[in-house]
């Protein structure tokens, strides 16, 4: 993202099983303007489609074409569908286990009412940004990251206006710098507005989840947990919150 993103713009995915790959079945549609302006893009084809060969190209036109990163994914246990009720789409790296489930799992938190122990006034980092539905990781050039003040037990958490069965919580951590401030932060999934009494989902994130973009928590597979409020608190640390996005995955 340091320059000529617009260079992908019109690319078109394929799929199938000939070499002569402009033959093959598209995937999802072609690189529009405001897809081409993120970092990740993914894409989702109409149905899984049966391919050796996968394709990047720009189709009847003349330029660059510049790929970071490429990553296919295929039905393996444990992986997360979703679908189009959320702005967000979640396309999880292989080493990410999430939850394989019948229905298709949404975003319930976006646009939900959110709150925070502070706000750092400097920042310009309220809780609401944490479900904007910008997953722009990078706080100062993007403008889409919450942040409070450096304190004791700092934490964020969402409403979601009802109870909900929920399988995952993603966040989206900074990635311009801090990274680590997000090691040993607890997600808490539960009825009870007084969140810190709600049960824990999964496991604290881990120094190997935090050095990554985006950080899945597994509330359960077999068993998900039920409840209408999402924390994220970093517990018993002095320290800075930051997300730069929040998503909640229920049935």
């Amino acid at each position: 993202m340091d320059c000529c993103m617009e260079r992908i713009l019109n690319a078109v995915v394929r799929v199938g099983n000939s070499d002569d790959f402009t033959g093959n079945s598209a995937c999802g549609d072609p690189v529009g303007t405001n897809i081409a302006s993120q970092e990740t893009l993914a894409f989702f084809c109409d149905g899984p489609i049966l391919g050796r060969y996968i394709s990047i190209q720009l189709e009847d036109r003349q330029d660059y074409l510049q790929l970071a990163e490429v990553q296919i994914m295929v039905p393996v246990p444990k992986l997360v569908h979703t679908d189009i009720a959320s702005p967000l789409w979640l396309a999880p790296s292989p080493s990410i286990e999430v939850c394989k489930v019948t229905t298709p799992l949404r975003n319930v938190a976006f646009s939900k009412k959110v709150a925070q122990s502070t706000t750092n006034k400097y920042a310009d980092g309220p809780a609401e940004k944490a479900v904007d539905g910008n997953r722009d990781s990078h706080m100062i050039n993007g403008q889409s990251c919450t942040q409070t003040d450096r304190e004791y037990t700092p934490w964020w958490m969402v409403d979601l206006g009802k109870s909900r069965v929920i399988y995952n919580v993603v966040i989206t951590n900074r990635k311009d710098c801090c990274d680590k401030r997000l090691v040993g932060a607890e997600v808490r999934v539960g009825d009870n507005i007084e969140f810190w009494l709600n049960p824990v989902c999964g496991d604290p994130v881990s120094e190997d989840q935090a050095s990554q973009e985006t950080v899945v928590v597994t509330c359960g597979c077999d068993l998900p947990m039920n409840g209408r409020y999402v924390s994220v608190e970093l517990a018993d640390k002095i320290e800075i919150l930051t997300l730069c996005e929040v998503e909640v995955l229920a049935a």
